[in-house]
């Protein structure tokens, strides 16, 4: 997809630099700048896999071992 931004000259004249120093093409570095900026600011989600897990039939049960437990020794607050 292509599109047209307005770059104030300074801008312009940093990423040209950059982009002989790296040995970059403008439209690249512009390219991968987006690419960082959306990733660092989308909103953070858990993925799929932790969204839909729905528990391990094979661990441990903690809740039977609840009867074991011993009665706190410090008084409420």
């Amino acid at each position: 997809m292509n599109f047209n931004v307005y770059v104030e000259d300074q801008l312009v004249e940093r990423l040209e630099l950059l982009a002989k120093q790296q040995g970059k093409k403008r439209n690249t570095i512009i390219r991968e700048a987006l690419e960082a900026w959306t990733t660092l600011n989308l909103p953070a989600a858990w993925p799929d896999n932790v969204l839909t897990y729905s528990g391990s039939t094979d661990g441990i049960v903690y809740e039977s071992y609840r009867n074991e437990l011993l009665p706190p020794t410090d008084p409420e607050l």
